[in-house]
């Protein structure tokens, strides 16, 4: 029985909590645990308590095994990214990154059109691929609130630039983070692809993307 004690993490809260960061690389928010399944239920439920319980329950991890990552938007290698989901997306693009490929971020998506970039974009030589980031919602596109619905439609509308220049993008949705390790592979084989799509391009100063 939580009972009183509903705002506070027990034991097992905390150890899902960090588990969760630990495959991550970074402390998940509460959005994300939504999609973890039954044990990190209370985590949402402290997470949408307000901003102080989930602040003291990361303390309080945080006091239980200092190993914990830093949270925040900060990337291990210090790049400030946009957000959590998208730190979480580019450390794992750089720790399996290949030589010859570049890794930018809030790029324009093509250069007729400065008014939408990608989140973010590999590129090697004349070859690209851009990245969606969707921190706002899960694949199910069901949004519950104000911030996240401007955001899914922020999302849409770069959607149809990509589809009006026939560009396909990947789209990597909150319920994604659930599986680090699924996540973890689809990056390394973005990266691949891009390194593929590189060598059957033609290659010179003329060369589109």
């Amino acid at each position: 029985m939580r009972g009183k004690n509903d705002f506070f993490p027990d034991h097992a809260d905390l150890q899902t909590y960090y588990d969760f960061a630990v495959e991550l690389g970074a402390p998940p928010n509460h959005q994300m645990c939504r999609y973890r399944g039954v044990r990190a239920q209370h985590l949402v439920f402290l997470g949408e308590s307000g901003t102080y319980a989930w602040a003291r329950m990361d303390a309080m991890a945080r006091q239980r095994w200092p190993d914990l990552p830093v949270a925040g938007k900060v990337a291990a290698d210090k790049t400030l990214l946009a957000s959590l989901p998208e730190r979480i997306i580019y450390q794992f693009l750089t720790a399996g990154r290949f030589p010859g490929v570049a890794i930018d971020l809030h790029q324009p998506i093509d250069d007729r059109s400065d008014d939408f970039r990608a989140d973010i974009t590999l590129r090697c030589r004349d070859a690209a691929h851009f990245i969606e980031v969707v921190g706002c919602c899960a694949r199910d596109r069901v949004v519950r609130n104000a911030i996240e619905r401007r955001g899914l439609i922020r999302t849409e509308l770069r959607e149809k630039f990509y589809e009006s220049q026939g560009i396909q993008p990947t789209l990597i949705f909150l319920d994604d983070f659930a599986h680090p390790e699924e996540l973890r592979g689809l990056c390394t084989a973005l990266i691949q692809r891009v390194r593929e799509e590189a060598v059957q391009l033609p290659y010179g100063p003329n060369t589109g993307l």
